[in-house]
């Protein structure tokens, strides 16, 4: 039996009753999360809107709701809205990539943004109860982890591995739901590999977010295409000897386990162990390190930002060469910038959602702060790639100098953020649009989703606009 097969008999076979309690309050954590950014994007950036709007000139029938957009359309123009929402402030989950432990991805992306818009969607459209939804958010999560893990990184050739493991974890997630058979999701994943792709080039633009409404929105016309009997290459994901896969097309051949995928899928979950990651900051994941030594260094010995001289972050060069920009051309870009994050950790001892706004780029005390952080590519690290702890050197003017390192930032796996935090920034992020009876009861039922009849009283909370 090949990979592709395996995979269409894994997500045909399991449901919820195969998943532990811990996927499935984790699952609904991963909800809170990710819905609560979607809706913060409405009103933090630009991008939101945009995908709003587009959503809404689509004349469709109102199949599903669009998160903070008050109106409903065709499922998979929704999932495209709400997964490009999700990812828009770069505050959504992330699957910590590394190098210590064999059961990451050695490629970090974001997935659960994805997979919840896809889920909704469909949950929505369909009527379907809560345990069916998270039942394929959590076989969308291990179709893109599984193969993330055990292949090499494509973001060495290129491609946002967002945009091309999303692709085959929003299928995954679809098919589940539309009660696709096995050679039916076999076909889905064919068509979906069509439809992969995203290049990292435009990371710091509107078109990073793009990449998780695209592959939403794919995962569903795939899945849709396949029910209708639209046909596909077999054996996609490991091609017949002398043919190139979906795999090796994005990390090169040879650079996948295809036996170890198979082995490891649900043995455990990925939402289970090692899990995703659920952001405290909105920016990047790897500038957490630095930042993170930063104001703790600032608060263990008193140091007030006038006080300080200069900053020296020391970081893996091939993390430099994705995230390093000492100018930042907005409040986005400054998102995915070591500098930029490391000056607004100095300069205000935290890291929210105005950190971000595109003013701070002509603030003379923040152009001054930005001045005084130094990165320097550590050359002795120059092999590692799994690895983003960044020793901070704070040089004050009186002489001083103090050293820290952050070796698991907040948020990851090994440091979770609390449920109550999870909580918090939910309702931090929701109450943006979301009046507070309206947060309350939404909560309420996203954490009783498994005992949901469907989805639809939660939607309709969701999809309340936002006053411009």
């Amino acid at each position: 039996m090949g990979l592709t097969e395996e995979f269409a008999k894994f997500v045909h076979g399991t449901g919820f009753e195969d998943m532990p309690e811990e996927a499935v309050s984790k699952s609904k954590e991963m909800f809170l999360d990710s819905i609560g950014v979607a809706i913060a994007g409405t009103v933090e950036e630009p991008s939101g809107n945009i995908a709003i709007k587009y959503a809404k000139e689509v004349r469709a029938a109102p199949e599903a709701s669009v998160l903070g957009g008050g109106f409903r359309t065709w499922a998979p123009m929704a999932a495209f809205a709400n997964a490009l929402l999700a990812h828009n402030m770069d505050y959504d989950d992330w699957l910590p990539a590394g190098t210590e432990e064999e059961n990451w991805p050695k490629n970090a992306g974001h997935a659960s943004g994805i997979m919840v818009a896809v889920a909704l969607a469909l949950g929505e459209k369909l009527g379907l109860p809560g345990k069916r939804i998270i039942e394929a958010y959590v076989l969308g999560m291990e179709s893109y982890t599984k193969i993330a893990i055990n292949c090499g990184d494509p973001r060495e050739r290129g491609w946002h591995s967002m945009g091309v493991y999303g692709c085959i974890g929003a299928t995954a997630a679809a098919a589940k739901l539309l009660g696709l058979n096995v050679q039916q999701i076999t076909m889905a994943f064919g068509i979906a590999s069509s439809f992969a792709g995203g290049l990292r080039r435009s990371l710091r633009s509107m078109t990073n977010p793009l990449h998780a409404g695209c592959a939403a929105r794919a995962g569903i016309e795939a899945a849709l295409l396949a029910k209708e009997g639209f046909t596909s290459g077999e054996a996609i994901l490991e091609a017949p000897t002398g043919m190139i896969g979906f795999c090796e097309a994005f990390v090169g051949k040879g650079g996948c386990d295809y036996e170890r995928i198979s082995q490891s899928l649900g043995k455990p979950f990925y939402v289970v162990s090692p899990g995703p990651g659920i952001k405290p900051y909105p920016c990047a994941w790897p500038t957490f390190y630095a930042a993170e030594a930063i104001m703790e260094l600032r608060k263990e010995h008193g140091v007030a930002y006038e006080d300080v001289k200069e900053v020296e972050a020391w970081v893996v060069p091939s993390s430099y060469a994705r995230i390093g920009d000492p100018e930042p051309k907005s409040g986005y870009a400054g998102r995915l910038s070591w500098e930029y994050v490391c000056a607004a950790a100095l300069l205000d001892g935290k890291l929210v959602r105005d950190t971000f706004r595109n003013g701070r780029l002509k603030d003379v005390k923040f152009r001054e702060a930005l001045g005084k952080v130094k990165l320097v590519p550590d050359e002795k690290r120059a092999e590692e790639k799994g690895t983003f702890f960044a020793p901070i050197v704070m040089k004050l003017k009186d002489g001083r100098e103090y050293r820290h390192q952050v070796d698991v930032c907040k948020g990851h796996p090994k440091n979770p953020l609390t449920h109550e935090e999870v909580v918090a920034k939910y309702r931090n992020n929701a109450g943006l649009v979301l009046s507070q009876q309206q947060i309350a009861r939404s909560i309420e039922l996203i954490e009783h989703l498994d005992a949901a009849k469907d989805v639809r009283e939660l939607m309709d909370i969701l999809a309340t606009r936002a006053v411009s």
